[in-house]
């Protein structure tokens, strides 16, 4: 700031203090001293401010809605037994289907089982029924082996793949004799 400007500027707060007409001892120590604090308290105030939008900004909670891919008709498939294998349906309806809109793929966990329980299907609600589950098929139809230890099956139009506007109920091969049992898997979507 120039000489010139500092008297100015003492002027006018001799002027507004009451000391208009006195003679003025120059102030520029103490005038870039109030410039100095000036400039640093808006400098805090412009750090201060991005810390808090900073902070506003992770506290948003942003939702997002994606379309699944898998729809459940029941929440609790039911168990019927039918020679060596049980199939898991709710009732006169497939347990799920794959929505007209899946795309991509789906994850499936882990599957807890009896050791008399030695494996597990995704079958087709179109197919023909036979055992054991894996002949539980037809074209275009056909099942899907599931791992117990839990997996990822792609969404689409050939065999080993859930097939868009197509119902599924679960499969499962038993070795006699069938104790009361029941299982649970959770299905994602990346």
């Amino acid at each position: 700031m120039s000489e010139d400007m500092e008297d100015v500027i003492g002027e006018l707060m001799d002027e507004a203090s009451g000391n208009a007409g006195r003679v003025r001892k120059p102030r520029r120590k103490v005038t870039r001293t109030w410039i100095k604090m000036f400039v640093v308290g808006v400098a805090l105030l412009a750090v201060a401010s991005m810390a808090l939008a900073t902070y506003i900004l992770f506290t948003q909670t942003p939702t997002y809605s994606a379309a699944d891919n898998l729809h459940q008709n029941c929440p609790t498939p039911a168990g019927t037994v039918n020679g060596t294998l049980i199939i898991f349906s709710c009732g006169i309806s497939a347990a799920f289907y794959v929505t007209s809109t899946a795309t991509g793929s789906v994850h499936y966990s882990t599957i807890t089982h009896p050791t008399n329980v030695t494996d597990a299907y995704l079958v087709d609600l179109s197919a023909t029924p036979a055992a054991p589950c894996g002949s539980y098929t037809k074209a275009g139809f056909e099942s899907i082996q599931l791992q117990f230890t839990g997996g990822q099956i792609n969404i689409g139009t050939t065999v080993g793949t859930l097939r868009v506007n197509h119902a599924y109920n679960y499969c499962q091969d038993v070795t006699p004799p069938v104790a009361s049992y029941s299982f649970s898997v959770t299905w994602t979507q990346p």
